[in-house]
């Protein structure tokens, strides 16, 4: 890890400085600079399907993503943008498959019609393919620091006779990279709350891939995500639903059960059993739904936007109007993501103003993102959208009956880090721009000055304020809340939302929550004490707990003063503060631990929230996350080590 500004950064990075860089012209625009708005639609908009497709990992565009038709032969390359556009289509429901070594197979979908279709996916890496021969029974795991997935093998149960397979497994933390599932996370008119979920891949010795054989199964385990665990306790039911590209939506296919893991015998897992391998995981229907206004304007003019595509998370989906509006089904009580972009196909921008210009080979796409709790309800409680958003004038000022408003405008044009950490003492978040590389992180990278940053706590927000360097024209990226923000104090337990503005345009380019770790203490030991070795506990206590839905990692650990003596490290959730420390048997996970020796002992407690990954070898999974944005939002806290004596 390196050191920058006072503080840890997670990854490497190169700073190198960023003159080189030549990010420019990158195909997205602005509307209607100068007061000539958007061009309206034009009748190169018809039957067109246009997207972007990013690596979730880094925010990174992909170029030489195959882009297929599903059912069809229509297939085409994102270019050097990570752009792609499908055109000529018929009119109706499109479905598409997304594929690139490296990555875990993808799909999305989108209606085409008289107005053009954007797109937005993320892609996730793929898990690190795993040795297994068909004719055996077998446990494959892929460990994160959420906990072990795994998939669990009857021998004969693949159609294959090739005994030189490879599996994958993808894992995905909805709570931190919703925006990797594949479509629109509902069925076919009921939007689905996101709880866990992997991607299962086999093949055979040419690449091929292979599927369960007709009535047989697999049982897999997918972790419950901390945040999640107090909502679903061991023994919830939880519906589980699989991917299907034919329909684009996640239909129904088996109740799971929330379990210890079979795996390391700790981890909260949901377990049920796949009679296919492909995306999958866990989300119950949304039962508190509710209709919500939405509006979209352009981040430099004002202007509404029609056409927008706007889809929303937990939610479905709508088309925004002549008057910039759309009403769309969400969730009750929580707070939704609401994402929209526009496409002006044969489209450039010139002087801030997108020039349409029939037979031009571009195009432009413009996008917007916001997180929070709708704002204008259209029907009661319970009800979802029954009628389109109201066809009424557009107000001379912007009201309440406006509803909820989604900015919409120009990308960054750079690629953007964030690191930032919650604590009972304040927040501050680093921002740096730069290349990304093949490991997640980005190369020449530099100080990120100008953003705008803000911290919600769901009902108030602040604007950050950089840091000065001190010297004109340097930019620190260091983020921190003003000294004149009491309207907002970090409180143990309490969950905060990061949005960032990268560029300072308006729009916000990527966003992150996380839970802050409250005040923790040992409870039953104390410094200088003496305790059996044989079924040692260790107890402690967490003033964050009183907030619903709190939960982090623990991490205990139990240092010999004797090095020849065996260590003891341990992870733990839940609400009962508590383990019994023994060796692990890391070469056999499952196995159970096996008593302390008897001596001279430090003991260590600290308590993990977000994205920070707490221990070599778990794969770390960024909570920040948006198109040309990622990092990690995290909030630790911990004790001072206490030396005891077992004997």
């Amino acid at each position: 890890m390196k050191k920058l500004f006072g503080a840890w950064m997670p990854r490497p990075v190169l700073t190198l400085g960023f003159g080189t860089l030549g990010f420019v012209a990158l195909g997205f625009g602005l509307a209607g600079c100068g007061g000539n708005g958007n061009p309206p639609p034009g009748p190169t908009d018809s039957g067109v399907v246009a997207g972007l497709v990013t690596d979730i990992s880094n925010g990174a565009r992909l170029a030489g993503v195959k882009v297929s038709l599903v059912g069809g032969t229509t297939t085409v390359n994102t270019d050097s943008k990570g752009e792609f556009t499908l055109s000529n289509l018929a009119t109706g429901a499109v479905n598409f498959s997304l594929e690139k070594t490296g990555f875990a197979p993808s799909y999305a979908s989108a209606e085409a019609g008289n107005t053009a279709q954007t797109v937005l996916v993320s892609l996730k890496k793929e898990g690190s393919r795993q040795s297994y021969n068909a004719s055996q029974a077998k446990t494959l795991i892929q460990r994160t620091e959420a906990g072990p997935y795994a998939v669990i093998f009857t021998a004969g149960s693949l159609d294959t006779s090739d005994t030189n397979l490879k599996v994958s497994i993808t894992p995905l933390d909805p709570t931190k990279e919703l925006s990797a599932l594949p479509g629109e996370l509902a069925t076919s008119s009921t939007p689905l709350s996101a709880v866990t979920f992997a991607e299962f891949t086999i093949y055979d010795s040419s690449g091929k891939k292979v599927n369960l054989k007709a009535n047989a199964n697999a049982m897999v385990e997918l972790p419950i995500p901390a945040d999640l665990r107090v909502q679903y306790p061991l023994g919830s039911v939880i519906h589980c639903y699989a991917y299907n590209p034919q329909t684009g939506k996640w239909e129904d296919f088996v109740e799971g059960t929330v379990v210890t893991s079979s795996v390391d015998n700790s981890t909260p897992v949901l377990r049920a059993q796949i009679r296919h391998f492909s995306w999958y995981g866990g989300a119950p229907e949304v039962k508190k739904q509710r209709c919500a206004r939405v509006k979209v304007r352009s981040a430099l003019t004002g202007a509404i936007l029609e056409g927008a595509r706007v889809t929303a998370s937990p939610g479905l989906s709508a088309t925004t109007n002549a008057n910039g509006s759309a009403n769309i089904t969400v969730e009750d009580g929580v707070p939704v993501t609401f994402t929209a972009s526009r496409t002006y196909p044969n489209s450039y921008v010139e002087n801030g103003v997108i020039i349409t210009k029939p037979g031009f080979p571009g195009k432009v796409i413009e996008i917007g993102k916001v997180t929070r709790l709708p704002n204008i309800w259209v029907d009661d409680p319970g009800k979802p959208c029954t009628k389109p958003a109201a066809q009424t004038p557009e107000p001379a000022t912007r009201d309440a009956a406006d509803g909820l408003e989604i900015v919409m405008g120009l990308a960054p044009d750079a690629v953007y880090q964030a690191f930032g950490q919650l604590s009972t003492s304040g927040f501050f978040l680093i921002l740096q721009k730069g290349i990304p590389n093949t490991d997640g992180g980005i190369d020449e990278a530099e100080a990120a000055g100008g953003a705008k940053i803000t911290l919600s706590d769901g009902s108030t927000s602040v604007n950050l304020q950089e840091v000065p360097s001190g010297q004109p024209n340097v930019s620190t990226g260091y983020y921190s809340l003003p000294m004149s923000a009491p309207t907002l104090s970090i409180q143990p337990g309490g969950r905060y939302t990061v949005t960032i503005d990268g560029d300072g345009n308006g729009t916000i380019d990527g966003s992150g929550s996380a839970s802050v770790v409250g005040n923790l203490a040992f409870s039953n030991i104390a410094q200088g004490g003496q305790y059996n070795a044989n079924g040692f506990t260790v107890a402690w206590t967490d003033s964050g707990t009183a907030t619903p839905g709190y939960n982090v990692l623990y991490q205990v650990l139990a240092l010999p003063k004797n090095a020849q003596q065996s260590s003891s490290l341990g992870f733990y959730t839940g609400s009962s503060l508590s383990a019994t420390l023994g060796v692990i048997d890391f070469v056999n996970p499952g196995a159970a631990p096996q008593p302390l020796l008897a001596g001279d002992y430090s003991i260590s407690l600290t308590g993990f929230s977000g994205g920070f990954a707490a221990a070599t070898g778990f794969t770390q999974s960024d909570n920040i996350t948006g198109v040309g944005v990622s990092g990690q939002l995290f909030s630790f806290g911990s004790v001072p080590q206490l030396n005891v004596t077992l004997k």
